[in-house]
């Protein structure tokens, strides 16, 4: 009796072996992708840093155009075969402005076989066309742009 519990706990012993080791060799970082990550993490952040410093929210249509120039601008940098469209069929509710921002369209051409496609999407808030929120005990919010107290 006691040869067959000690050859359960062996059995439950390999079976986490087994079970973790795969999850550590998958876990480790592929050394070419992490070296082009570090590489280009400065350029990332510069981006990222130009992005958000545009003044964009839904109804700044200055902010809205800047923001899709550098966008554009950025993906024609990468060989990409850019176009600004003029947002049609647009489905309106209650707040949704009178004139959309443009869309980024961006092509690039690969030798491979498969069609992948990447869609992006963006929400902006600016200080200029911010309104109060409010809680469920109806005081107002200071989490949002503009509502300072």
């Amino acid at each position: 009796m006691k040869s067959n519990k000690r050859f359960g706990y062996f059995k439950a012993i390999v079976f986490l072996v087994l079970a973790v080791m795969p999850a550590q060799v998958l876990s480790q970082p592929v050394e070419q992708v992490l070296s082009l990550a570090k590489k280009e993490k400065p350029v990332l952040l510069e981006t990222l840093k130009d992005l958000v410093s545009i003044e964009s929210g839904s109804r700044d249509n200055e902010g809205l155009d800047k923001l899709a120039n550098l966008i554009a601008g950025r993906l024609k940098s990468l060989d990409g075969q850019v176009e600004l469209v003029e947002p049609s069929n647009i489905y309106k509710m209650e707040d949704t402005p009178e004139k959309i921002g443009k869309m980024v369209q961006a092509t690039f051409a690969g030798a491979g076989t498969k069609n992948p496609a990447h869609r992006a999407h963006g929400h902006g808030v600016s200080a200029r066309d911010a309104r109060p929120a409010t809680l469920p005990n109806r005081r107002r919010s200071c989490l949002r742009p503009g509502n300072r107290r």
